[in-house]
């Protein structure tokens, strides 16, 4: 294996303590060694626990952490689990109440995904930038969730004639799912 040479002498630049030999830096063994558990972590889904401990295996450089994709990877998780929890209680409406009540709990719980997703696209997008342009992403993503929202019930209700007591049912649903997904993954919620 070959190692990757920097051109490093002291602090001064002038070469006087290391006389400009080059510095070598190698990863260690043990590094090297869990090279097939970061593959193994990867088609499991878990490479982005692993991959600020462990080497790309592509080449030797160390990831560094970005608390932004950090954010959009936990969001979009809360995001998918609260389209599954949706989708159960969509389905315990069709059981419980019938067609009509399980579409509007439908209607509901799309409606706040839609929204969630795109305040996710919206304020999470860019990455890391000045404190004002990220508030005003943040602003403007948080708009467009409420605004989508109000769109999609307001079709919902007008168009289709969909019940609006299940509709709620799904909105709170989504919501409130996808505010504790979110708090979890990013461990706001641990004791």
């Amino acid at each position: 294996m070959k190692r990757p040479q920097l051109g490093l002498t002291d602090d001064f630049g002038k070469g006087s303590a290391s006389a400009g030999v080059p510095i070598h830096f190698s990863v260690p063994a043990r590094r090297r060694s869990c090279r097939i558990g970061v593959f193994a972590a990867r088609i499991l889904g878990l490479g982005g626990r692993f991959s600020a401990a462990w080497p790309n295996s592509t080449n030797n450089d160390l990831r560094m952490h970005d608390p932004i994709a950090t954010g959009r990877r936990g969001a979009m998780r809360a995001v998918v689990v609260s389209a599954l929890v949706a989708a159960v209680a969509a389905l315990a409406a069709l059981a419980l109440a019938g067609l009509e009540s399980a579409g509007a709990v439908a209607a509901g719980a799309v409606a706040m995904l839609v929204g969630n997703l795109a305040a996710v696209m919206v304020a999470l997008r860019g990455g890391i930038m000045p404190a004002r342009a990220a508030f005003a992403r943040l602003v403007l993503g948080t708009a467009g969730k409420w605004l989508l929202v109000v769109a999609v019930v307001a079709v919902a209700l007008a168009v289709l004639k969909l019940p609006a007591l299940p509709m709620l049912v799904g909105l709170l649903a989504a919501e409130v799912v996808y505010l504790l997904a979110l708090g979890l993954w990013n461990g706001r919620l641990q004791d």
